[in-house]
Parts: C-alpha cells; sequence; structure tokens
C-alpha cells in the first residue's frame, strides 16, 4: 500500500492469510492522525506492551505493544485490538482472527462485508495488488499530521545505515515524493525527541541527498 492509496480514505486491509489484526508503527502515525481528538486519547490509553513476531516473506517484525483502534463498520463503531510492529511500512490489516469475532463474510463477486455479528452490510473493493480493503474514513492527506505515540523513536531513525536505507525506502514507497514532503512528516513526528535534537539536521541532510539525487526523478526532473 503507497501513500497514494492513503490519500482519500484511511483503508484497512482484510486478509485471510494472517491471523493477527497488525499495524506498523509508520501506518498507525497516519491513522492516528485521522482520529478525532477523543478516540486518539483512548487509543493512548489502550496501549498495552507485549512481544510477537510475524512473518513476510523472509523478513521479520517484533510486535512491541497493543493499542485499540476505531473502525466504522455501517451503524457499528467497533474497536479493534491491534499489535504494532517496529519497522517496515506494514498496512493495517485485520486477520482472520478478528475477522472470526465480528462473523466476518466476504463476498468478492458483489464487493461486500458482512458483518453476521451486527447485521451489518458494507461496501469493499480490491486494490492493484488483489487484497480486500474497507475505507475507514475520509483522509485529512496531510504528511504534518503524521504521528507517533508517546513519540517512540524507530530504530531506523537512530541508525546512519538504516536511515539511509529508510529514506530510499520512503521516497520509493510514497511515489517518489519529494524531500519537503517526507521532511515535514519526519519533523512533526520526531521533533520533540532527544534524537532530533541531536542529529536531525544530519538526517535531513541524507534524506535531501536521497530524494534529490534519484535517478528517475531527475530523468522525469519531478523534483525540479
Amino acid at each position: 500500500m503507497t501513500f497514494e492509496d492513503m490519500t482519500e480514505a484511511i483503508e484497512v486491509i482484510l486478509d485471510t492469510g494472517c491471523k493477527g489484526t497488525i499495524i506498523s508503527d509508520f501506518w498507525l502515525g497516519v491513522v492516528l492522525s485521522n482520529l478525532e481528538r477523543g478516540e486518539f486519547e483512548v487509543v493512548k490509553k489502550s496501549e498495552k506492551l507485549c512481544k510477537g513476531r510475524y512473518y513476510f516473506g523472509e523478513t521479520e517484525y517484533q510486535v512491541y505493544k497493543t493499542v485499540e483502534i476505531p473502525i466504522q463498520f455501517g451503524n457499528q463503531k467497533l474497536w479493534f485490538v491491534t499489535e504494532i510492529v517496529s519497522g517496515g511500512c506494514i498496512p493495517w490489516i485485520i486477520g482472520t482472527g478478528t475477522q472470526k469475532l465480528i462473523g466476518a463474510i466476504i463476498d468478492l463477486e458483489n464487493k461486500e462485508l458482512t458483518l453476521q455479528k451486527f447485521g451489518e452490510k458494507v461496501k469493499v473493493d480490491i486494490n492493484k495488488d488483489g487484497h480486500v480493503i474497507l475505507k475507514l474514513r475520509n483522509s485529512f492527506s496531510n504528511f504534518s499530521r503524521v504521528v507517533y505515540i508517546g513519540h517512540r523513536v524507530p530504530d531506523w531513525f537512530t541508525n546512519d545505515n538504516l536511515w539511509r536505507s529508510k529514506c530510499k525506502k520512503l521516497h520509493l514507497q510514497f511515489g517518489h515524493a519529494s524531500f519537503e514532503s517526507i521532511k515535514g512528516m519526519v519533523v512533526h513526528s520526531f521533533d520533540k525527541t532527544e534524537e532530533f535534537k541531536n542529529f536531525g539536521q544530519e538526517r535531513m541532510s541524507v534524506l535531501r541527498e536521497v530524494c534529490e539525487n534519484c535517478n528517475i526523478c531527475q530523468k522525469y526532473k519531478k523534483n525540479s
């Protein structure tokens, strides 16, 4: 899922190949940025530390906490306990465990999701990767509103090599987004942290270098 997929609506993937309901700390920030203040406070208070792991391909992702995130199904507003994984760009995924709890039946032909336990029926869509997706709510489409609960600083921000690699991934993940766009997200996520005060300027220099030296962007003058 790219940033462009999230610009019109916050989406969740209904995945029958995953048992858990998970999201990466980055995409959690995107979701939280689109919650009402009261909802955001509930999410913060619901935080619980935990440990676990998931594998996507050959990559292992560590779970470090859970939070409860609200989602609207027709007239029903439900709060899903969601595991947060560190690093990567894993989108919000509702796995089979949660689907069973709500009695979810997916009708691919009619693109509908039925919640047997609540008597609700909502429309779903299928994205370009073949995933069944459900729109949560309209998005504010604003990089500057991306937040991290508790201003947790991921490993990729504090490690030089990981940061350069992350810059490349973010630039590609967001459709060759400009330096200023990604900078806004990073600054508003980490500017209150001690790590940002210590070497934030250095991190921004690397981010600028990666974005402005992208061969594809130079070829099509995307960052000009």
